[in-house]
């Protein structure tokens, strides 16, 4: 692995790490551009690092013991790709999702895929498993398997 790499990694967990599980949102300055746009999908677009910041801020109020871990992570040129885990708690409510608080424990997994210019990533796409996060706090049913 090159030392680039690396270094770019090292920023992304560090500041991510920040700014979910300790909720120093300023920390992620040091690896998006303010001009960040974010995309994940069913929610509404993000247009830039500000609001993605109030983002984290309303999703820590829903899961105050929130955690975010990457578990993995490429770069290849411009670009960079993680596969990641949140967990938490869903003690709140978050302004973009109006559900009551379930007090269950969730984890959810999701991948991310970011742009880069320079050393800040200007545009990224989240795809996380909000199916099963909806299936964990009960506001839609498990599948069951059927017996065949």
């Amino acid at each position: 692995m090159s030392r680039e790499f690396e270094e770019i990694k090292t920023k992304v967990i560090r500041a991510n790490h920040a700014a979910w599980n300790e909720g120093e949102l300023d920390a992620l300055d040091e690896i998006y551009s303010p001009d960040l746009v974010r995309h994940e999908p069913p929610f509404p677009e993000k247009p830039d690092l500000a609001t993605y910041k109030q983002w984290i801020a309303d999703s820590r109020v829903s899961y105050p013991d929130a955690k975010l871990n990457i578990d993995e992570m490429i770069i290849v040129g411009d670009k960079v790709a993680s596969k990641w885990t949140f967990t938490g708690t869903h003690s709140g409510s978050h302004t973009a999702l109006p559900i009551p608080p379930s007090n269950k424990f969730v984890e959810m997994k999701g991948a991310s895929f970011a742009h880069m210019e320079g050393d800040l990533m200007t545009e990224e796409w989240i795809y996380g498993d909000y199916m099963g996060l909806f299936q964990q706090i009960g506001v839609i049913p498990a599948f069951e398997a059927e017996d065949t």
